[in-house]
């Protein structure tokens, strides 16, 4: 999930627009290569000498993460966004004190920045 300013939606939408395909489409390689994703995220990113470099731990944690991102899409459906579904967790936050009220699909979701969406 990602949040922005309204600032941003309106001075940058091409940019953020920019930002979604790019951010999809790097989930959707890393999940397509765990094996060489997990090796490049130990290697490259992690803080030397911490737990993370292990690419072992790496590995098990993409594939739990790939898990929890694919839950019953395909890759090319990665940043689909059902607003149906954005309304019905939105209410469940509220309803568990996430949030304090749970504000409608006008004001909360911008589907014009990202064709990914139903």
């Amino acid at each position: 999930m990602f949040f922005t300013t309204d600032a941003l939606l309106q001075q940058h939408p091409d940019l953020l627009k920019s930002f979604l395909e790019a951010s999809f489409e790097g989930w959707q390689r890393a999940l397509a290569d765990i094996p060489g994703t997990a090796k490049l995220v130990a290697e490259t990113y992690a803080e030397k000498g911490s737990k993370y470099t292990n690419v072992d731990y790496q590995q098990k944690s993409l594939e739990l993460v790939g898990e929890y991102v694919m839950r019953g899409i395909e890759p090319n459906q990665i940043g689909l966004i059902v607003p149906e579904q954005w309304q019905q967790t939105t209410d469940l936050m509220a309803q568990y004190g996430i949030i304090e009220t749970a504000p409608g699909l006008e004001s909360s979701l911008d589907l014009s920045l990202w064709a990914g969406s139903e």
